[in-house]
């Protein structure tokens, strides 16, 4: 199976990564990987709220 890769959107998220870089550099690796899942999953959910906002305005 073939996967396509969206990279704009895979820039745009490491540029807002880029702003906890300070303390993401702190962190233990646990830590750093729970602090990113979490923050995938809220910049999901605010990604796909946006998308509904927008359809249903759209409508």
């Amino acid at each position: 199976m073939r996967r396509s890769f969206n990279t704009q959107a895979s820039e745009q998220l490491n540029a807002w990564l880029a702003g906890f870089a300070q303390i993401l550099r702190c962190m233990t690796a646990i830590n750093f990987q729970w602090f990113l899942h979490a923050m995938l999953y809220l910049h999901t959910k605010r990604v796909l709220q946006r998308q509904a906002e927008k359809a249903g305005h759209a409508s």
